[in-house]
C-alpha cells in the first residue's frame, strides 16, 4: 500500500464492516510510513475518515499517531467532519483535542461556521455546548449570519433553544445589523419562538395570585445610531419598523 489511492481504498473497507481488517493493516510498517501522507488537496487519511464519518477508524488512526494537519484550503479534520454533519466523529476529536474547536481555514471559517451553513443541527448543538467561540470569517460573517443567509431554519431554532441563545442574539452583524433583523427578513417563522424565549414565568402555579410573567424587550428595543456630519441620528425599535416594512 504505497499510494494515496491505496490508502483511500483501505479506508473505504470500513464502510463494509471490515473493521478487523483495518486494525490489522494499521499495524503494518508500510502503512505507518504513509499514515500522514497528504493527497493533491492536502488531505490525509484522517481528513478522509472525518469527511466520511468513519468514527471508529478515526479513533484507530489517532491511536496510531495520525497528526492534525490542515489541507491546502486550511481545513482541519474537525472542519471536514463538521462540514459533512458527522457529530459523533467531531465528539471523538474534541474529547482529546479541544484546541481545534476554534480553528479557522483560509476563508476564516470555523467548524461552527461550516456546520451552521450546512444545516447540521447535532454538530451546531455540540459545538455550542463545547463552548465554541463566535468568530467572524474573512467576510465578517458569524455562524448565525450564515445560518440565516442559507435559510437554515432548524439551525436558527437550535440556537434559540440553546443556553447560549442570548450570547448569539447579541452578536453584531455586518449583513443584518443584528441576528433578529436577519430572522425577521429571512426566517420570520423563527421570530415568535425567539420572543417566547424572552418571557420568564414565575415559579407560582398559574392559578396563584402571585403568578406573573416578565417580558424582556431588550431585542425589540434595539436602537440603531448613525453619525452623519457630526450629528447622531437614532432609529429606535428598528426590529418593529423592519417587520412593518416587510408586510
Amino acid at each position: 500500500m504505497r499510494t494515496y489511492k491505496d490508502i483511500a481504498q483501505f479506508l473505504i473497507m470500513n464502510v463494509y464492516g471490515r473493521y478487523n481488517t483495518c486494525c490489522q493493516l494499521l499495524d503494518t510498517p508500510g502503512f505507518k510510513r504513509i499514515l500522514n501522507e497528504p493527497d493533491k488537496l492536502g488531505q490525509t487519511p484522517l481528513h478522509l475518515c472525518c469527511q466520511n464519518g468513519h468514527t471508529r477508524v478515526v479513533q484507530l488512526l489517532l491511536h496510531k499517531g495520525a497528526q492534525f494537519t490542515k489541507t491546502y484550503e486550511g481545513n482541519t479534520p474537525l472542519h471536514e467532519a463538521s462540514a459533512n454533519g458527522h457529530a459523533s466523529t467531531m465528539d471523538v476529536i474534541l474529547q482529546g483535542h479541544a484546541h481545534l474547536i476554534n480553528s479557522i481555514n483560509r476563508l476564516g471559517m470555523t467548524p461552527l461556521h461550516l456546520a451552521a451553513a450546512g444545516g447540521y443541527v447535532d454538530c451546531v448543538d455540540l459545538l455550542l455546548s463545547k463552548s465554541a467561540t463566535f468568530l467572524t470569517n474573512t467576510d465578517g460573517e458569524t455562524f448565525f449570519d450564515l445560518a440565516i443567509l442559507q435559510k437554515q431554519k432548524d439551525i436558527c431554532l437550535t440556537i434559540i433553544a440553546h443556553d447560549r441563545w442570548k450570547e448569539a442574539l447579541d452578536l453584531k452583524s455586518l449583513k443584518y445589523q443584528t441576528p433578529l433583523l436577519g430572522l425577521i427578513e429571512h426566517l420570520p417563522e423563527c421570530v415568535p419562538v425567539l420572543f417566547d424565549r424572552c418571557i420568564t414565568y414565575s415559579h407560582n402555579d398559574k392559578k396563584h395570585k402571585d403568578f406573573h410573567l416578565i417580558y424582556d424587550f431588550h431585542y425589540i428595543n434595539w436602537t440603531d445610531t448613525k453619525q452623519i456630519d457630526g450629528k447622531v441620528y437614532r432609529y429606535p425599535m428598528l426590529p418593529l419598523n423592519v417587520s412593518s416594512n416587510l408586510k
